[in-house]
């Protein structure tokens, strides 16, 4: 999964972004310095995939948990474009046919963080005191 993402055309293009990037910021008079390290944040990322735990071919767990957000819609905006730090797992499971589907409880404001850590504390009772596979914290 992990090779055929990282030698997928999303990431070929990331590559070719990456390396235009410091000409074109040097153009904009904010220096060449200013390029972009995209590909290489992508691939650091694309490591999570590894947590997710398969036994004999099928999905021990089928939770994949992307966080809470105060924002349903930039939420789903992070994980389809930039900005969510499972932004490259999320493509790089699409690109090999997982199906994913995406649940979410509203929340009074300010409560979303107790049922956060809740939630998570439930996720680790049940699962060796590991965290969610993509999550790092």
């Amino acid at each position: 999964m992990k090779k055929k993402f990282s030698s997928s055309p999303f990431m070929k293009i990331r590559d070719r972004m990456d390396a235009s990037s410091g000409a074109m910021f040097a153009e904009l008079g904010l220096g060449e310095d200013q390029g972009w390290a995209l590909s290489d944040f992508y691939r650091r990322r694309l490591e999570r995939v590894d947590r997710i735990a398969i036994k004999q071919g099928v999905l021990t767990c089928p939770i994949i948990y992307i966080g809470r957000a105060n924002s349903l819609q930039r939420r789903l905006n992070e994980l389809a474009f930039d900005g969510h730090t499972i932004n490259a797992p999320f493509w790089a499971l699409l690109m090999s046919g997982w199906e994913l589907e995406v649940g979410f409880k509203k929340m009074r404001k300010k409560a979303e963080t107790a049922e956060e850590a809740r939630l998570k504390g439930i996720y680790r009772k049940l699962h060796s005191n590991d965290l969610p596979p993509l999550v790092k914290r």
